[in-house]
């Protein structure tokens, strides 16, 4: 009884958290920001929201498509299934192997949603923070502040408007914060399964070498997973580099000399945007393309101690 009610209290937590999420969301707009920046012409953040949902449907199908012609190829020809697994049954009589192919079948759609669901919901929602760091930053370059006393900038349009940035800049700041400690333990359980799956792909792949039936089936898998890995860390490294963006536009402002309301401004910015932001997996790693490398180079690292240990197998054989 005290598990059960735990467990319902969590997840009432959990989805409190996420309406809160969601609602601080719509309170942020975009729309009227630029998809491409003035200086170096790249596309904005607020430029690839529109395109996030297409990019995620195609990237499904082409995953898809890719891996669906891959497994008829291989059961057409060497009738094996799917994914390799062990089971009580004759696998070689019919129907059963049908049935196990149409469980494997929708296997695969199952893990593709759970790989593919979490992964679109934290880019959206984290995009959506960035593009509120871009709107800040852009008005930061481009405030008018030349030539004007300091009871003038006190009535100013432009203090006004500084202030509601410092008030998007906290608003902002509490909604990513909020992000991170709803998603850290989810994107610890991805990474884990991740780092998992590269590593089981390289065992696969040293396994099945010479088969290039079963090698192609490795490759095609250990690039789904890299590129999954890839997506939460250039999510994660565009975020913490958005936010320093902030504090650069900020000191670059030239508010030395400026009126004091400014400076103080200013000063208040540069303060908060000081201390470090970075998505973690469970508050044990960042999630940057540091913690990607590093993941790259523990599955390598094992694939060839692997390919090694094959090596020497097969001499002494």
């Amino acid at each position: 009884m005290y598990k059960k009610t735990t467990y319902k209290q969590f997840n009432f937590y959990r989805m409190k958290n996420l309406r809160l999420l969601l609602r601080l969301s719509e309170s942020f707009t975009y729309a009227d920001l630029p998809t491409k920046d003035s200086e170096t012409g790249d596309e904005t953040i607020a430029g690839f929201i529109p395109r996030l949902h297409s990019a995620m449907k195609r990237a499904i199908i082409a995953a898809l498509v890719i891996y669906f012609i891959q497994s008829i190829i291989r059961t057409l020809t060497t009738r094996g299934l799917m994914y390799n697994g062990w089971y009580y049954l004759d696998l070689s009589a019919s129907p059963t192997f049908e049935l196990i192919q149409i469980t494997q079948v929708i296997t695969t759609f199952h893990l593709l949603g759970m790989f593919f669901g979490p992964i679109y919901l934290f880019a959206l929602l984290a995009c959506i923070g960035c593009t509120q760091f871009e709107k800040i930053s852009g008005f930061l370059s481009e405030i008018e502040k030349e030539y004007m006393t300091m009871d003038v900038w006190a009535r100013s349009e432009n203090q006004k408007q500084l202030n509601n940035c410092i008030r998007l800049h906290q608003d902002t700041t509490k909604y990513l914060s909020l992000l991170e400690k709803n998603v850290n333990t989810m994107v610890c359980g991805v990474f884990l399964c991740l780092l998992t799956g590269l590593c089981s792909t390289a065992f696969s792949l040293v396994m099945s070498w010479g088969d290039y039936t079963d090698m192609s089936q490795a490759v095609l898998t250990y690039c789904l997973y890299l590129g999954l890995l890839f997506c939460y860390c250039r999510i994660g490294t565009i975020t913490s580099e958005k936010y320093e963006s902030v504090r650069d536009a900020a000191w670059a402002s030239d508010w030395v000399g400026a009126p004091l309301p400014y400076q103080r401004c200013i000063l208040f910015i540069i303060a908060k945007s000081n201390q470090e932001f970075y998505f973690t997996a469970g508050k044990f790693v960042s999630v940057s393309h540091d913690t990607m490398m590093s993941m790259i180079n523990q599955s390598f690292s094992f694939f060839m101690f692997l390919l090694t240990m094959k090596d020497k197998s097969d001499g002494k054989a």
